[in-house]
């Protein structure tokens, strides 16, 4: 935990897909410290801080011309469910029409 965050402001979620619903002061302190890319450009200079200004550069330039990846909103729940099925594909327990089948029948 960052030391941005107090007890009274509960850390931004990660890998739910749900924005951060913060202030703007709080969502640019989150993208500080991170290595992953912030979708939010408010976070982008919090992020930048401290980066070499050619990383910086090259990334303004791929969000500016950039398309965002849109999934499904059961996305999250897809990615579950193939994880946890395809090893038994890769160790040959299951065919891949049977893992997509439970995933489909899963996801929905």
């Amino acid at each position: 935990m960052s030391e941005f965050h107090t007890a009274a402001e509960p850390q931004p979620p990660v890998l739910s897909g749900i924005p951060p619903r913060k202030s703007r002061q709080g969502v640019v302190a989150w993208g500080e410290n991170r290595g992953t890319v912030p979708s939010l450009e408010a976070s982008f200079d919090g992020w930048a801080k401290g980066k070499p200004e050619a990383d910086v550069e090259v990334m303004k330039a791929l969000l500016a011309d950039g398309i965002p990846l849109i999934t499904t909103g059961d996305w999250n729940q897809f990615v579950t469910v193939f994880t946890q099925y395809s090893s038994d594909g890769t160790r040959g327990n299951k065919t891949a029409e049977e893992i997509l089948g439970t995933i489909q029948t899963s996801v929905g």
